[in-house]
């Protein structure tokens, strides 16, 4: 059985000021199926999305791990993803 080991970013997403939706991206095991995301309308029950699966694959790093993802929303009004994708090496995914 696979249990999330940590939710990191949590995205607030608004068509207008009564309907929000919560967006948290995490990952499963050891990172290693990638990026995954669930969502909620209150912050206290959540869906996973895309059924549970992975929505991108980690090739970056030795390890090809996905772990502690971050994404932010830039000045530019653009998404932008970082994470942990070695245990060992001294680089970020991106």
């Amino acid at each position: 059985m696979k249990y999330i080991l940590l939710l990191l970013t949590c995205l607030t997403l608004q068509v207008n000021a009564e309907d929000k939706t919560l967006l948290f991206c995490y990952f499963t095991d050891n990172g290693q199926d990638g990026l995954h995301l669930a969502y909620s309308k209150d912050g206290l029950k959540w869906e996973a999305l895309n059924q549970g699966k992975s929505y991108l694959t980690p090739t970056v790093g030795p390890d090809k791990l996905m772990r502690d993802p971050c994404i932010t929303k830039g000045p530019d009004g653009i998404f932008h993803m970082v994470w942990t994708c070695s245990w060992k090496d001294k680089q970020i995914g991106r």
